[in-house]
């Protein structure tokens, strides 16, 4: 089973379970806030009550505003840091005492080429997806030999 969530759009979220259970994947859309740690926690319940567990858990949740180093206030910062970073915290936090009771689970977190290949007017994106590839770090240290 895969479950696809997103944001709010179930038609597109529903678009892309369609597309794999067209390869013949059993998929289920999902629409959840990534940034919501209830709405996380609910999802993941859900999926492990419902489909026996979460096997694989993949962090993809994004925003990628183009602004200038000196016009990103505090709020524009805080809400990519938030979304970016913070909801890849909420995954992991939702997930790991399922996986780790199957003593099983792996965590991807998709931070994509503005870590490593910054583009201008992002250094706040760039910040945040440096923070996904830092904070895969420590689980394989911290959890990864005990489940």
């Amino acid at each position: 089973h895969i479950v696809i969530t997103g944001g709010s759009d179930l038609a597109k979220i529903e678009a892309v379970a369609d597309e794999a259970r067209s390869l013949g994947v059993e998929a289920v859309a999902s629409v959840c806030d990534g940034t919501d740690e209830t709405a996380m926690n609910a999802l993941i319940e859900w999926a492990v009550a419902e489909l026996g567990g979460v096997d694989i858990a993949v962090s993809c949740v994004g925003i990628r505003p183009h602004q200038q180093i000196a016009e990103i206030t505090l709020q524009d910062w805080q809400k990519v840091m938030n979304t970016n970073l913070g909801s890849a915290f909420i995954l992991t936090q939702a997930v790991l005492p399922h996986m780790r009771r199957r003593k099983y689970g792996r965590l991807l977190y998709m931070a994509g080429t503005d870590a490593l290949f910054p583009l201008a007017n992002r250094a706040h994106v760039v910040a945040a997806k440096h923070g996904c590839t830092a904070w895969r770090r420590p689980w394989r240290w911290n959890v990864g030999r005990t489940g």
